[in-house]
């Protein structure tokens, strides 16, 4: 055992650190969703990896060296100045830096004292003063972590240690606190002139530090994604020039994007268009594309996206849009020679425009494609009576921000954070007992699905479990398009999409 060669021990190892995905790559996917695995036959973790991994990492030194390629390839911050300090401490050593792939910065919500004071809030409010001082302590370390520019110095620092950096993701993170502070503001309006707690300017700032710190750092990451995104942030990467963005223009490959507002949502993304939609023709090098809403966008689908091919583009997605069959049809056939993936969520077809339309062309003219999800999708007729109706359920707000989803091979973080402290800390090879626990205390943090160079990434849904085909259609009728049964304007159900999937994906010329 002791003369297995290091790329042996690195495959069990990968193994020990067990994920619901890994190794399955975009072409073994049968759809574009976390539908498509049924995670009651996965087996279950007898023990937590990360602390396997750092029992193994103390039986010896080539040990600790090979557990450290396992352990550090993803690295987690949060905006605290323990969690930037402890990153700073790791960029130090080399030994250790060189092995992160993926770089996850768990941003919280910004919490902004206004001109009445957060104090006050206990003598003229009468709220719970132990809610309150932990209210007070968030607010102030993070305005002195941005005073002090902690977070640009540590990420800098870090970008520059990661010579293997090839994912940035920024996460919203809500701990316990948050969650108090945010149903209080919400029922309770009369504290609003003391405290605020927003995510837009918090997703803004960190932005701004990433684009800074990958340019002071020249970091030449190739993928950036972000499930809970701002109009605001898109316009800080937009508006940038490329010259400080050098390695972006030439070398992003991947790029995530869901917006998480609903207020005046044309609007703001109408402001941005032209910023953004520069940006995207500069990135030449697109193999992954997502941009999503959690509420229909009503805008043209060229308002974000440029009359453009790219050349590596394999994966492509859309969520949450009022689009018309023909702009659907005329982009995936620029990108008929190499488009393998595509992902059509929450899209709402509007008036004059068949689904029917759509998936013949996709089973008629994209011949690469073989995967493809339109969980949600619907027509905007029915769309509009069920939202008068019974509203608008809004997916992805009933979960953890940190919970990314799996589908199509997407990164999963943890699904709730609880209050925790922990970061990605790690230990190295001879390191004392302190640092070691700090492997422990670790809370698990998902690798990258399999390595495939083309694994999609998506922002999750809260859909149903994918129903199972209906068998009174054989498949002698899935050739024909009538058999698609698509009431234009009508309701179209989870099964129905499903097999809609499915019959695009025969490939044989429908009749």
């Amino acid at each position: 055992m002791p003369q297995l060669p290091g790329e042996i021990w690195l495959t069990i190892l990968s193994h020990v650190r067990s994920d619901p995905q890994k190794g399955i790559n975009h072409d073994d996917r049968a759809f574009l969703s976390r539908d498509s695995l049924n995670y009651e036959n996965l087996p279950q973790e007898l023990s937590d990896p990360i602390e396997d991994l750092g029992r193994f990492r103390l039986t010896c030194r080539r040990h600790a060296e090979l557990g450290a390629r396992e352990l550090f390839r993803t690295y987690s911050t949060r905006f605290t100045t323990t969690s930037l300090r402890n990153l700073q401490e790791v960029a130090k050593r080399p030994g250790l830096a060189q092995y992160v792939n993926k770089f996850v910065y768990k941003m919280p919500f910004f919490y902004i004292e206004g001109p009445e004071g957060i104090d006050n809030i206990v003598n003229r409010l009468a709220y719970n003063p132990v809610k309150v001082e932990r209210w007070q302590k968030r607010s102030r370390e993070q305005e002195n972590i941005i005073e002090e520019k902690q977070d640009v110095y540590a990420l800098t620092a870090a970008f520059r240690a990661f010579t293997n950096l090839q994912q940035i993701l920024i996460l919203q993170t809500l701990l316990d606190e948050d969650h108090d502070a945010l149903k209080c503001i919400r029922l309770k309006r009369e504290i609003i002139p003391h405290l605020d707690v927003a995510w837009a300017p918090a997703c803004s700032h960190a932005t701004r530090t990433m684009i800074t710190a990958t340019n002071d750092s020249r970091s030449n990451f190739s993928h950036l994604s972000s499930y809970f995104f701002s109009t605001d942030s898109a316009t800080e990467i937009s508006r940038a020039p490329i010259r400080q963005l050098p390695r972006h223009a030439t070398q992003l490959t991947r790029l995530i994007l869901t917006f998480y507002e609903e207020d005046n949502l044309a609007d703001r993304m109408q402001l941005l268009s032209p910023p953004f939609r520069s940006m995207l023709m500069a990135l030449s090098k697109l193999e992954n594309l997502h941009v999503g809403f959690f509420f229909p966008l009503d805008l043209p689908f060229s308002t974000l996206f440029p009359d453009v091919h790219w050349e590596s583009l394999v994966v492509f997605g859309v969520q949450g849009w009022r689009l018309e069959a023909k702009e659907i049809i005329e982009f995936t056939r620029r990108h008929r020679n190499k488009l393998k993936g595509l992902r059509l969520r929450n899209i709402v077809l509007r008036e004059g425009s068949a689904w029917r339309d759509v998936l013949t062309h996709l089973r008629t003219n994209m011949r690469r494609l073989n995967w493809l999800s339109l969980g949600r999708i619907s027509y905007a007729v029915e769309f509009d009576r069920q939202q008068l109706t019974w509203g608008f359920e809004r997916p992805g707000w009933d979960y953890d921000s940190e919970n990314e989803g799996n589908d199509l091979g997407s990164d999963s973080e943890d699904e709730s954070e609880n209050g925790d402290e922990n970061d990605g800390v790690g230990s190295d090879i001879g390191v004392n007992s302190d640092d070691e626990d700090t492997v422990h205390r670790q809370r698990r943090e998902s690798s990258d699905h399999g390595h495939s160079e083309h694994d999609g990434e998506f922002p999750p849904i809260s859909s149903p479990r994918s129903a199972t085909f209906s068998a009174g259609i054989a498949d002698v009728d899935m050739d024909s398009i009538e058999s698609l049964h698509d009431e234009i304007n009508g309701e179209i159900s989870n099964s129905k999409r499903k097999m809609w999937e499915r019959w695009v994906l025969r490939k044989t010329t429908p009749y």
